[in-house]
């Protein structure tokens, strides 16, 4: 598995459900994803996620990054949607993105992280 999306409903939606273009775009509260480098990454409390063809990865931020999605990069897009939720309701996803087992367990810092 390469990715899973959490939902605010309690749904998840990953790469071997489909393609990130089938997946539904409201109410994401975290994406889980593979990495080389450190196991996994968990995207979490943003506005807007969207699909990186060239890096065949989920990428996320604010309505700058979303917007610059759309109008540089070319080719499909697939764009997803945050959800606001209550402390609890984003505590349990992400405790279940970061306890994923279809994942291997965070090992440490990207390179980009150290020191801080």
């Amino acid at each position: 598995m390469r990715w899973r999306i959490y939902y605010n409903d309690d749904q998840t939606f990953c790469d071997r459900d489909g393609s990130p273009y089938e997946a539904s775009a409201v109410g994401v509260l975290c994406i889980v994803k593979e990495d080389s480098q450190v196991g996994r990454v968990v995207l979490s409390a943003c506005d807007y996620y969207w699909w990186d063809t060239k890096c065949e990865t989920w990428l996320c931020g604010d309505i700058a990054g979303f917007f610059q999605y759309l109008m540089i990069d070319k080719g499909p897009k697939a764009v997803l949607f945050g959800k606001y939720v209550s402390n609890e309701e984003y505590h349990r996803c992400m405790v279940a993105a970061l306890m994923d087992t279809d994942f291997p367990a965070k090992s440490g810092k990207h390179s980009s992280e150290a020191g801080k």
